[in-house]
């Protein structure tokens, strides 16, 4: 409808008004609009109107699944979390992101103390101070940062010994060391490539122009006897600078140093050559992020925010713990409430963060106190299912539950990980 009016609009400019005016009105009237707006605004108001009663109906479902048998398992109790617990945690991730401002109002409007301590504060302001020199593309304050804690604490002195007992032993944490040490490449990486990306402004350096295709090099280049690749004086600085800081990491990095002298290559033009990913948009950004879970874990915090983990955990897993709660109830007959064995979800690599083992006879998650036995055919099973087996055999041999094979106890392993 609206395209004939257009379209009337343009022939009124043009031809006799009267006459196109009835033949849009005969063409509307034919096409009968308001029966069909009419059609598509009930259909839309049907919808709307259920809407509301088909959101409560499956939250209350929902809810009523996840949260009846807790209720009478845990009422009035321990495992609830405290409101100045969560009100902890949601600061604590708020200073974790940099919204200070946003911690402050909350702190105010609501009349609160502050949860958090003035001195986790500073630690979060240091390294959003960092961070955002990352994002001008400055990796001068994170290496600084991060050359200093690998100095000071993985690499004490008898007399910085003797002050940082704590965090030195920390830091003999062969992780925590290592991972010191790549985000200290990373970060000289990105330096190295920052050389490599400057010029020092002579005529082979110049930019191409923009109406004849040439640059000065080809223009200038004929009479002082120059050419293609003549200029060496910007890449004395990243050859210097490699040999310096990144010689030490030639054996354990060897691929990453020998394409980062390959980007030499491509100096003039290193966004648009095979290396462009060493110095991309995402490749700032993971060596941002990389900070920040090295600086966190240095300091004794999460490496990732305990807040947005927990809600993504919880998006993959509390509507598939729905579905199975509401199925149990739906056939109570087949297993008691006593009886019913954990849900096993898997929430994907992204939100693993150590290994894990679940008994396949028990259903259950090994402990320190029950721990994995690896049986000589090579299956695994708890403690407490092994235990089980031999006292209901009456002998010191265990039967495999997955294979034929008996084991003795004296021949049973425990695995640690």
């Amino acid at each position: 409808m609206i395209q004939k009016l257009e379209r009337t609009k343009r022939k009124l400019a043009k031809s006799d008004t009267f006459t196109v005016a009835q033949k849009l009105c005969d063409g509307i009237l034919k096409d009968k609009p308001h029966t069909t707006l009419t059609r598509d605004f009930k259909s839309l108001h049907g919808t709307v109107v259920h809407l509301g009663k088909t959101i409560d109906k499956n939250l209350k479902r929902t809810e009523s699944c996840l949260y009846d048998r807790a209720a009478e398992q845990h009422s009035g109790a321990s495992g609830s979390l405290d409101s100045k617990d969560l009100r902890c945690v949601i600061i604590h991730s708020l200073m974790r992101r940099g919204r200070f401002d946003i911690v402050d109002s909350m702190v105010q409007e609501m009349d609160l103390k502050m949860p958090v301590a003035e001195s986790t504060r500073k630690i979060f302001e240091k390294m959003h101070s960092c961070c955002r020199a990352l994002d001008s593309r400055d990796v001068t304050p994170a290496l600084q940062w991060v050359t200093e804690v690998e100095r000071i604490y993985c690499y004490p002195s008898n007399k910085q010994a003797n002050g940082s007992g704590e965090k030195r032993a920390a830091c003999q944490n062969i992780h925590l060391r290592s991972s010191y040490k790549d985000l200290r490449f990373q970060l000289l990486k990105l330096r190295y490539l920052q050389l490599v990306q400057e010029r020092c402004g002579c005529i082979y350096c110049k930019p191409i122009i923009a109406n004849g295709g040439k640059n000065a090099m080809e223009e200038e280049g004929a009479s002082e006897g120059g050419g293609p690749g003549k200029c060496t004086g910007d890449l004395l600085k990243p050859i210097t600078f490699a040999r310096k800081y990144l010689a030490e990491f030639a054996g354990e990095r060897q691929r990453d140093v020998e394409r980062l002298t390959g980007a030499l290559l491509f100096a003039r033009d290193l966004l648009n050559s095979p290396y462009k990913d060493l110095y991309s948009d995402q490749a700032w950004k993971e060596v941002r992020s990389n900070f920040e879970a090295v600086f966190c874990r240095s300091h004794g915090f999460a490496g990732r925010d305990p807040l947005v983990v927990t809600l993504l955990a919880s998006n993959i897993a509390l509507p598939k713990r729905a579905k199975y709660a509401s199925v149990l109830r739906a056939r109570s007959n087949l297993l008691e409430e006593k009886d019913q064995a954990p849900l096993e979800i898997n929430l994907g690599k992204s939100l693993q963060f150590h290994s894990t083992f679940v008994c396949p006879i028990s259903k259950e998650q090994s402990t320190t106190s029950n721990p994995p036995m690896l049986l000589s055919c090579g299956h695994v099973i708890s403690r407490a299912a092994m235990l089980k087996i031999t006292r209901t055999r009456r002998s010191n041999r265990v039967k495999c539950p997955t294979c034929p094979v008996e084991s003795a106890v004296s021949q049973v392993r425990v695995i640690s990980f």
